[in-house]
């Protein structure tokens, strides 16, 4: 029996007087013979309140692709509007089949070809109105985006043929639809086809082709890092595809660096880490897994490195990358360590030429469940095999260059007090310039660090200045200024994203509260950064499999479709939904006291002590930065 039945709201048992699908075209509807809803679309009438749960909940994943489409409009610069505008479209076309095949109410009818018909409207009207204006129709087009809208629309038309009542592979009772792959199909068209309308550059966090030998592992390392950390803003890494390589980066988070790296590195690297891992079987099976180097530090009986040197070097010769901590330790201040000299002799002892680059990780809060990251790329060297260097001497000349440019690209600040301090006002300045969106970790990060790399005297002005600001009864957030119609965009996804938000937090809600319980634990921040992502994936990863196991035992091969789309659908909901609410709270909390002029005093003390306030926002990601603060200052 299904474990839905009795529910007044999904009820699987067939409506009195269906049950064999031979006889389905015969079939109409609950209670009247003359309604139409349902009959065409082969799923069994149920007596719930929701008629036909397979097509309802597909045609949820219809109005979901709508919402991501409104979401998306807003990393759009030209047509925004009507980008988002095409996404409140797909959004009703969602709602209005989930009406026609889940609610059934008395206006389904129109609200189900209402947002058909709006649907085709928007996707010819848009490129034949471009036409008229003389101007590009469809500016995002490309071979590869043509070749998959014609593979999904021949899918969703055999779907959608296959699907009818009257056809020989309908089968009512299984959870299983082809009508419900129409929907989803149709969802699809619209997400490929609003990206050729209104093209937005491919983000640089995404792998590329060279993970194609190790895409399962991918596809692991991507969900986990995307599950721990709300957003990862990383700098322009897809030259690193290719060629023999060197990646060095801080170390602050332990498990949590390689796990946020490899999910932005174009390509698998081969991770130097200590060989005490390995004493763990489950461990030493997914180091191995990954490919992972061991570095002996004499904590398992042995010292001697000398075949992680070789086998490091054979990796450069076959044009591999390695992926190296120099400071051999977690730290838990925000500064780089002392450097030590493993990737510098790892490179010279390869007989090719070796691209050196290094790469700095600054966390939020390295310990925090769905907290924000940013991986800025630092200095590059490339070091020529017939200078590779030979003598201790040049070991050491090399580990300096090595630590110079990891010091430029990682956090290196002189205490936690600092970071707050040049943290702060670095958000201050950079929402000075346009406070109607957020800032984001990697433009905060810049800016902060070009603070810290001033001279001391400077730095300690920019400071004390922020602490004077901090005694008037500011806060160093500002609130985000939001038009009313993004507002009210807002509301509209998050209300339709709330009753799957409700869903997923039964679900998802011991995972929940246990990954928070391990961010919350009294250790070191770097022991807890390394426990969440793991206690992340067992959690989440074991919730998911109660769930499909539970389809697959009430419906076989129909149970396991349904639960993993329920929990695909549930998580993404949950996580939207919690994500807005805590943002919510926290501009709420963070609200700016004082009047505009405590910021304008503000930057003339920091311009004042350093003289470089223009040059110093530059290096916060916008070349205009500067006097778009002092404009806004002024006003």
């Amino acid at each position: 029996m299904s474990p839905f039945t009795g529910a007044s709201w999904l009820d699987l048992t067939p409506w009195p007087g269906t049950g064999s699908w031979l006889t389905w075209s015969a079939r109409i509807g609950p209670g009247d013979p003359s309604d139409p809803l349902g009959a065409a679309d082969c799923e069994l009438l149920r007596a719930g309140q929701i008629a036909q749960p397979v097509n309802a909940a597909s045609s949820a994943v219809l109005a979901l692709i709508g919402v991501w489409l409104i979401l998306r409009a807003q990393r759009i610069t030209s047509g925004r509007w009507a980008a988002a505008a095409f996404g409140v479209v797909t959004l009703l076309a969602g709602l209005g089949s989930i009406d026609y095949h889940g609610v059934q109410s008395s206006v389904a009818q129109w609200t189900h070809d209402g947002g058909a018909a709006l649907l085709i409207a928007a996707a010819v009207g848009v490129p034949l109105w471009r036409l008229v204006q003389r101007r590009a129709a469809v500016p995002g087009w490309s071979r590869l985006r043509g070749v998959a809208l014609l593979g999904s629309s021949v899918v969703a038309l055999a779907a959608y043929w296959a699907g009818r009542s009257t056809a020989l592979l309908c089968n009512p009772d299984s959870l299983l639809q082809l009508h419900g792959l129409w929907h989803m199909m149709i969802g699809v068209l619209a997400a490929l086809w609003a990206g050729a309308l209104w093209p937005v550059a491919a983000p640089v966090e995404e792998a590329g082709s060279s993970w194609a030998d190790h895409r399962f592992l991918y596809r692991i390392v991507r969900t986990a890092a995307r599950l721990v950390w709300r957003d990862i803003d990383t700098d322009d890494l897809r030259d690193l595809a290719d060629g023999p390589v060197v990646v060095v980066a801080n170390h602050f988070g332990g498990l949590a660096d390689a796990l946020v790296l490899m999910s932005v590195l174009p390509r698998r690297p081969r991770i130097l880490a200590d060989d005490a891992i390995w004493r763990v079987p489950p461990a030493r099976w997914v180091m191995n897994r990954i490919g992972a180097v061991a570095v002996h530090r004499g904590r398992s009986g042995s010292t001697d490195n000398a075949s992680m040197f070789a086998t490091a070097a054979a990796a450069l010769d076959d044009g591999e990358m390695l992926l190296v901590f120099p400071e051999g330790i977690t730290r838990d201040e925000p500064s780089i360590g002392t450097v030590h000299t493993g990737a510098a002799r790892m490179a010279a002892a390869a007989d090719v030429d070796v691209r050196i680059v290094a790469v700095g990780l600054h966390y939020a809060d390295k310990a925090a469940f769905r907290s924000d990251v940013a991986v800025r790329r630092g200095g590059s060297m490339v070091v020529p095999a017939s200078e590779h260097p030979g003598d201790q001497a040049g070991i050491d000349a090399l580990t300096a260059h090595i630590s110079t440019d990891l010091r430029a690209a990682a956090p290196d600040y002189g205490g936690w007090d600092e970071v707050a301090a040049l943290r702060g006002v670095a958000t201050v300045v950079l929402e000075l310039v346009d406070r109607r969106r957020r800032v984001s970790i990697g433009e905060r990060e810049r800016l902060a660090s070009a603070y810290a790399a001033l001279p001391a005297g400077m730095r300690d002005s920019v400071r004390h200045a922020a602490e004077s600001f901090l005694a008037s009864g500011a806060t160093l957030v500002e609130r985000r200024r939001s038009t009313p119609t993004a507002r009210i965009l807002r509301a509209i996804v998050w209300m339709v994203a709330l009753p799957y938000a409700v869903v997923g937090l039964v679900v998802f809600g011991i995972p929940v509260l246990l990954t928070w319980g391990a961010s919350k634990l009294p250790l070191a921040a770097a022991v807890r950064a390394t426990i969440v992502p793991g206690v992340a994936l067992l959690t989440f990863g074991g919730a998911a499999g109660v769930v499909v196991g539970t389809g697959a035992a009430q419906r076989g091969g129909d149970g396991v479709g349904l639960a993993l789309s329920l929990v695909t659908v549930a998580f993404l909901a949950l996580a939207y939904t919690a994500d807005t609410a805590v943002g919510l709270f926290r501009s709420i909390q963070h609200r700016l006291v004082p009047r505009r002029n405590r910021r304008r005093i503000l930057i003339e003390e920091i311009e004042a002590a350093t003289g470089v306030s223009v040059g110093v926002a530059g290096v916060g990601g916008d070349a205009e930065v500067g006097a778009g603060m002092r404009d806004e200052a002024e006003r």
